[in-house]
């Protein structure tokens, strides 16, 4: 049986000096548990704003 981990909340920029990055703890979370070979995804709701695209 195939598992997919989900990371539920807030979507953030992370502003960094070589651009921006999708960055909270949803979006960590699932980068890192795919760092052990788990299918992951992360849950969110996107705002109509600038950098909502």
């Amino acid at each position: 049986m195939n598992h997919i981990v989900v990371g539920m909340g807030e979507a953030l920029w992370d502003v960094l000096p070589e651009g921006k990055k999708l960055g909270g703890a949803p979006a960590n979370f699932a980068y890192h548990v795919s760092q052990f070979g788990l299918d992951s995804r992360v849950v969110s709701a996107v705002g109509e704003d600038k950098l909502g695209m």
